[in-house]
């Protein structure tokens, strides 16, 4: 039985890291919006506010880029579990997303002590690595850029980070990445199925809560296996063969959240978020070739009868680190945004540091090591002073109210239309966390569902070479994918994001609303105010455009929808009614993006619905006379599979285990 002194020894270190962090933090935990309005954790405030308001209702997504699957949006876990945060305690989401953000925050060093202290058998060398972690931001020391954005080397990146950029979600699942390893690492030793569920749930949950974590994940779990590794004998082979039987686990019950429909979408567009077409060429090669290295430097350690702690954090080091400086210091990108990685390479350092500062501490007697503990606390307890100074400095309230985008936002929440609105800029950001109205863009634009999409998003905001065209072309792509409003920020805007190259271009439009610094709302000039329209063989768009400026088959599809409209009523989030008086040999073209998962029926009877080369949705109802089509979306076979893999998944665990317990 545990004794008073072995529980306060196991308790208060993980609870002294937790409080020193929260309190670094504190304001976080309070706060509802902050003065960065440009940041994209409105985008993620949007998620977990739509999330709260329909329960139950979350298969498709209608508010962004004209419609996509609601898996799409984001990795869901850090938005779920805001939303049922703000459920209970009945309070905003913004304030929810900050909360729940700190906490994850907090937790971020306790989570690095327990993974320390399992592989280095050492509570010291854990508390002496996550006490660094919590206190020094190594990426700061090692990069100008970075140490010049977030306010001096000494500063603290990680919280940088997360108020600054928002990035809620990557430093959730920064936190929850040891925690993967540590029940990974166990499951390995036990071979328990209690521990193999343990694991799989741990490891899902990173990959459902951010796309940089899933790839910190594979990249973590490969260390730990080449750490772990004793040769090539029949035993690693069983080890790596188990360790993918726990991943394989892990995937089928994130499937349903990160199908590989969605998968392939973010590898696709991952390109034209930045100019990364050579990185996603050249990726194989380099990473095999990384790989190649990894296992040279297992084998020089081995060699030196490097402990398997230091092993795992020297190759986490080398692959983070390699991935992060590399695109920092010679523009070289192993991966898209691989700067973005610096966050995990601060905490494999500090975990190195920790363990191999251990390691050599032990060899002497306590007096070097009361000396060491004395020179240490001189670095950090400053470091808790600055931490807490730049903590005030950048946590601090704004009234969202008092914000050049609110206007907008509020005109589009009372006054938008059955169609769409184009949103600029933070607008398009923060508009979906006030209200349910569709618009053109989004918040993540690696799940933008067709390539189109930043097309129409760039003649509108830039234009094309030919400026006298610039205004019929924008506007011809914007009626095609039923944008009724067109928000625009004007050439003295107060909104953070200056988006328009020439906001004057839509000056002659009809003004639905004007506001400070030369703000407007336009109408799009269509006689229609609906998102379905009865056309004819021929009149839609046949093939992707293979430019922005062929415009014929847009053209003809424009002047079509304008002839006769149908009256579309959503029933839920995700099924449709349209009622409309057709022909036989008429179709119907819903602006809204079709998905394999969308099915539909005119009158009682299936009908064909598919995509045109806009990638709406195109129905074929085969009725005459008054024609009533439902709509109804259920993620289709993939989806089906999904759900099918994930029960299996969790249920073939629980099975396995209760057997076992009954023997």
């Amino acid at each position: 039985m545990a004794t008073l002194r072995d529980r306060a020894e196991r308790f208060a270190p993980p609870a002294f890291l937790f409080l020193l962090n929260a309190w670094l933090c504190r304001e976080l935990f309070t706060i509802e919006y902050t003065k960065y309005v440009d940041s994209i954790e409105a985008a993620y405030i949007s998620i977990s506010r739509i999330i709260m308001q329909h329960w139950g209702d979350l298969l498709w997504f209608p508010e962004w880029y004209g419609g996509i699957p609601q898996q799409n949006s984001y990795p869901p876990l850090l938005h779920v579990i805001v939303a049922a945060v703000a459920t209970v305690l009945r309070i905003s989401p913004a304030l929810a997303h900050h909360a729940v953000s700190a906490t994850f925050y907090a937790l971020g060093p306790v989570t690095l002590y327990l993974l320390v202290a399992r592989l280095a058998k050492s509570r010291a060398a854990a508390l002496l690595a996550a006490t660094v972690y919590s206190l020094i931001s190594p990426s700061a020391l090692l990069s100008r850029e970075i140490a010049y954005d977030c306010g001096g080397r000494w500063s603290n990146r990680r919280l940088h980070v997360l108020v600054r950029y928002g990035e809620g979600p990557h430093i959730s699942s920064l936190t929850l990445l040891p925690l993967a390893l540590w029940a990974l690492d166990r499951a390995l030793d036990s071979r328990k199925p209690l521990d193999v569920l343990l694991a799989a749930l741990a490891m899902a949950s990173v990959a459902t809560t951010n796309w940089l974590g899933a790839f910190a994940l594979a990249t973590g779990v490969l260390c730990l296996l080449l750490a772990r590794s004793q040769g090539a004998n029949r035993e690693t082979l069983r080890m790596w063969l188990f360790a993918g039987l726990v991943g394989g686990i892990a995937y089928a019950i994130a499937s349903p959240w990160i199908p590989p429909s969605t998968i392939h979408l973010v590898r696709l567009n991952s390109p034209t978020v930045g100019d990364f077409r050579d990185t996603i060429g050249r990726m194989p090669w380099v990473l095999s070739l990384a790989v190649g290295g990894a296992v040279l430097l297992k084998a020089g350690m081995a060699r030196l009868r490097a402990g398997g702690e230091i092993q795992f954090f020297a190759l986490l080091v080398y692959f983070m680190g390699g991935i992060a400086l590399s695109g920092i210091w010679f523009q070289f990108h192993v991966v898209p945004q691989p700067e973005r990685y610096h966050n995990e390479m601060d905490l494999a350092i500090c975990g190195l540091a920790g363990v191999a500062a251990w390691r050599v501490l032990t060899r002497f007697d306590q007096r070097v090591q009361w000396a060491f503990a004395l020179v240490l606390a001189c670095v950090l307890i400053p470091q808790v002073h600055r931490y807490r100074r730049f903590a005030r400095e950048r946590i601090t309230p704004i009234d969202i109210h008092a914000t050049a985008e609110w206007p907008m936002i509020e005109w589009f929440g009372a006054h938008a239309g059955a169609t769409r609105v184009f949103a600029p800029g933070a607008v398009s950001y923060w508009m979906n966390a006030f209200n349910d109205v569709p618009q053109f863009g989004g918040g993540f634009d690696q799940c933008r569902p067709f390539p189109l999409n930043p097309v129409g998003s760039y003649l509108v905001y830039a234009g094309p070479l030919e400026p006298d065209r610039h205004l019929a072309a924008a506007l011809d792509w914007l009626k095609a994918y039923g944008v009724r409003e067109l928000g625009v920020a004007g050439a003295n805007t107060g909104q953070a994001f200056h988006t328009f190259r020439n906001p004057a271009d839509y000056a002659g439009l009809e003004a639905l609303w004007r506001g400070e610094g030369g703000d407007a709302i336009y109408r799009v000039p269509a006689s229609w105010d609906t998102l379905a329209h009865v056309i004819r063989r021929g009149e839609w768009v046949s093939y992707q455009p293979p430019d922005a400026m062929v415009l014929g088959q847009i053209e003809k599809y424009d002047a079509a929808i304008e002839r006769e409209p149908a009256q579309v009523e959503w029933t839920s989030r995700h099924s449709v009614r349209i009622a409309a008086r057709m022909h036989a040999d008429e179709f119907l073209s819903f602006q809204e993006n079709w998905h394999p998962g969308w099915h539909a029926k005119a009158n009682g009877r299936e009908c064909r619905v598919s995509g045109d080369g806009l990638g709406l949705m195109l129905i074929e109802p085969r009725c005459e006379g008054d024609c009533r089509i439902e709509l109804n979306y259920d993620g289709g076979w993939e989806m089906r599979l999904a759900w099918l893999a994930c029960a299996l998944a969790l249920g073939g665990c629980l099975a396995v285990a209760g057997k076992r317990r009954l023997k």
